[in-house]
């Protein structure tokens, strides 16, 4: 994690982007693919039998995915690329993923994922989402929360909080602590199909004014009714959110504004920091596009 500021968002990238493209020109299929087998060595595998892109090609380093489609296949473009730009972390990298896009023009997005690291413990943080999308969680075997999802995996949106440490340390095969006594959280924000059209077209477009992040802790209960200061404790309980299922759309409501108002404020604000850096986000998405024979921006 780049080093930031002792606690709060020390960090903001774009995490990942997949998008479909023409070819440049009838020659740019055939010069993509010399250049994903004979100069970087990309391997190449065939689909699965329902996908309309015959084909893929897993970057060196499985530093990300080219997919092609034949000519005649039923499928709007015929090339589709998936990366990280954060492993854009050389200039050999840097410039094979430039020399992939140069071959396709009219680019359109199909997912970007959004990042924010923070150098705090957010394991005690539950989300209000106003929306009533589905969620889930994974706890550790200490019981400790690791990721917590807002938004299922067709969702338009969704949001994932998760230990980015405890999950760096996994893959690494060592004990967390081997990575540093300090906290390193991400809140991850995964965007396709019109939320993506959302988050370029409308200036006040921001998803954390319908998903509320809080924590679980009564705060001022004692001014609320009897009957509120029940539910809201109900609600805070370890499963007490499956109470709203058993509510009327009204009732689900009241009780949702009740759980921000009345609860332990979250050590961060992630609403302010999208709002901050939203732009520098998409600015970061655009200038990719840069390098395509023509782009849509």
């Amino acid at each position: 994690m780049k080093e930031g500021k002792n606690g709060g968002l020390v960090r903001h990238s774009v995490d990942k982007m997949s998008f479909v493209a023409d070819p440049k020109d009838s020659g740019a299929v055939d010069a993509l693919e010399r250049y994903l087998q004979e100069e970087i060595m990309a391997t190449r595998q065939l689909t699965k039998s329902h996908d309309p892109y015959r084909y893929m090609y897993i970057l060196p380093m499985k530093l990300g995915t080219v997919s092609i489609a034949d000519n005649n296949a039923k499928v709007g473009k015929r090339l589709r690329l998936e990366f990280n730009p954060n492993r854009a972390t050389s200039d050999e990298i840097r410039q094979m993923y430039i020399n992939i896009i140069a071959t396709m023009k009219y680019p359109e997005l199909t997912r970007i994922d959004l990042a924010f690291d923070y150098a705090e413990n957010l394991s005690d943080v539950r989300w209000i989402d106003k929306k009533g999308r589905p969620s889930s969680q994974y706890r550790n075997g200490k019981c400790v929360l690791e990721t917590y999802y807002a938004g299922g995996s067709r969702s338009k949106l969704r949001v994932v909080m998760y230990d980015k440490k405890a999950e760096r340390a996994s893959k690494q095969g060592i004990d967390p602590e081997e990575l540093g006594e300090r906290d390193w959280w991400r809140i991850e924000l995964r965007f396709k199909e019109n939320e993506i059209d959302k988050l370029f077209s409308d200036d006040g477009y921001n998803p954390f004014d319908e998903l509320t992040p809080y924590i679980p802790m009564a705060l001022g209960l004692q001014s609320l009714k009897w009957k509120d200061r029940c539910v809201v404790m109900a609600l805070m309980a370890e499963e007490g959110e499956s109470i709203f299922g058993e509510m009327d759309a009204k009732s689900r409501a009241k009780y949702k504004n009740l759980l921000c108002e009345y609860t332990m404020p979250t050590p961060v604000d992630i609403g302010f920091d999208f709002e901050q850096q939203k732009n520098d986000l998409l600015e970061q998405v655009v200038s990719w596009f840069k390098y395509a024979g023509k782009g849509v921006f």
